[in-house]
């Protein structure tokens, strides 16, 4: 992946270890995901919870419901992490899911609005467990 024709647009997370940018492949019209952790110095170094979670993402690229991690670029002081793009995490996907059901049924009392529908629910659980499944039976040398 050229960094060149890689053009970061919008902040869209922040945590405890870095940022995470929305970007825009040029050349593709692709957009990724950019987590950009910065070293407060050379000797600080890579820590080992992101090392292990690069190793991961790299040995569970293959399943189509888990984030694909691209590529890893260090540059100076700065660990960038190119991921696919996804416009929304589980979290968003549930609230959002929320809101539009709170928004269809305004006059339904019975709705609750915190809660989703069984059959969505179901598939969520059965996503997750798919996952978990496809995991267990691969032959992964896990890092711990």
């Amino acid at each position: 992946m050229n960094q060149q024709q890689i053009k970061k647009e919008d902040l869209i997370g922040e945590g405890t270890y870095g940022k995470v940018y929305r970007a825009k492949d040029e050349e593709t019209n692709q957009y990724l995901a950019l987590k950009e952790i910065e070293f407060k110095n050379a000797e600080e170094g890579i820590t080992s919870t992101t090392i292990r979670e690069i190793a991961l993402l790299k040995q569970l690229a293959s399943h189509p419901n888990i984030v694909k991690l691209f590529d890893v670029v260090m540059a100076q002081n700065t660990l960038t992490m190119v991921f696919e793009y996804c416009d929304q995490d589980l979290k968003q996907y549930i609230d959002n899911y929320n809101k539009s059901l709170s928004n269809n049924s305004n006059n339904n009392k019975s709705n609750k609005s915190n809660q989703i529908n069984p059959p969505k629910t179901i598939n969520i659980i059965l996503a997750i467990m798919l996952v978990c499944q496809w995991i267990n039976v691969q032959d992964f040398a896990m890092i711990y």
